[in-house]
């Protein structure tokens, strides 16, 4: 015959070790009063009277983030890939140079500047919709770098232009504008 716990002990053993597990109250400290972030002292009345504006996170200034693929840290390999590319636009065998592109992000899918280049060479293969989506790509890997992210809104508001979005374009061009001008003092 096997012999059962009764629900209750067992409720009640439960209810015992998750007492231990919640308790949060400090040696020494109050009862009745909560645990948690300490509460500021309030701010003398000259301060309040000021208006407070939270401090943001700290960024690194414009100027540190990476402008070329070279300083984004590629590997050689990729450099001579995007460098291949780079010889073959030039020389006007545009496929060509998608091709070793397309190489060079298999082994850095998440450079920025290799999505941007991409955009920017559908681009002129009039391929506008695969233009802004390598674009958009470019932006969501950007980590807010300004450099790649005013390069690929105004590589979609052309794509959006060339598409007849004419509203859609003005929207691109002016987040293009707004990351020109942290750039601008460089």
């Amino acid at each position: 015959m096997k012999v059962r716990y009764p629900v209750m002990v067992v409720g009640m053993a439960i209810a015992c070790l998750l007492t231990g597990c919640v308790t949060t109250r400090e040696v020494g400290q109050r009862q009745g009063t909560q645990t948690g972030t300490p509460v500021q002292p309030a701010l003398p009345a000259a301060d309040a009277d000021q208006s407070f504006t939270p401090a943001l996170p700290a960024q690194p200034p414009a100027a540190s983030y990476p402008t070329t693929l070279q300083e984004s840290g590629a590997n050689p390999a990729v450099l001579a890939l995007y460098g291949q590319a780079q010889q073959q636009q030039g020389a006007g065998a545009l496929e060509q140079a998608a091709n070793s592109l397309e190489r060079a992000m298999r082994l850095a899918p998440r450079n920025p500047f290799l999505w941007d280049a991409l955009a920017r060479l559908h681009l002129k293969m009039q391929q506008p919709d695969q233009a802004q989506n390598a674009a958009y790509k470019a932006i969501s890997l950007a980590d807010n770098n300004p450099n790649i992210l005013r390069g690929s809104w105004s590589t979609i508001a052309a794509s959006r232009q060339a598409l007849g979005d004419a509203s859609g374009a003005a929207s691109a061009q002016a987040n293009a504008q707004k990351y020109a001008q942290l750039t601008s003092g460089w």
